[in-house]
Order: structure tokens, then sequence, then C-alpha cells
């Protein structure tokens, strides 16, 4: 029987440099950067397929905010903590 996929869910990451996320604001998109260092959380059930699909985004949460990132991004340029 096969194992089931691995779940992001509740993993932390650091940034290995800077990225790219998501927020809504004010009725519109705003996009912010994350620094290198941030720790980041991803907060979404979403399947550990890996290549990851390439617009496949993650809610993520960073102090104490929630965003949306790419999940190549978070894998990229991310270090599993």
């Amino acid at each position: 029987m096969a194992q089931p996929a691995p779940i992001y869910f509740g993993q932390h990451f650091r940034l290995k440099d800077t990225a790219i996320a998501t927020t809504y604001e004010s009725d519109k998109d705003v996009a912010v950067h994350l620094p290198e260092g941030a720790e980041i959380i991803v907060i979404d059930h979403t399947p550990a397929h890996y290549p990851p699909e390439p617009n496949r985004r993650v809610s993520i949460t960073w102090n104490g905010r929630t965003f949306s990132m790419f999940l190549v991004d978070v894998l990229e340029k991310g270090e599993h903590l």
C-alpha cells in the first residue's frame, strides 16, 4: 500500500534569501518582501509532491501576519527547521 504524501502544514522554514509574499489589505493584494532570515510557518494542508507545481500557492505566517507565497519559493529559498 502506498504511503500518503507528507503534508507541509505546521512546518517551519528560515528564508536563505529575500522572498516575495502577498497579503490582502484595503481591498487589494499587496506584495511584501520577506527578509533573509525570516522564519515562516506553512499553514495550509498542502501535500508535499516534488517537484512542486510551479503555480501552487500556500498560506504562511510571519510576524503574526498571514501571507501567500509560491510553494516553490518556500522550498527553494527556505531552509527547513
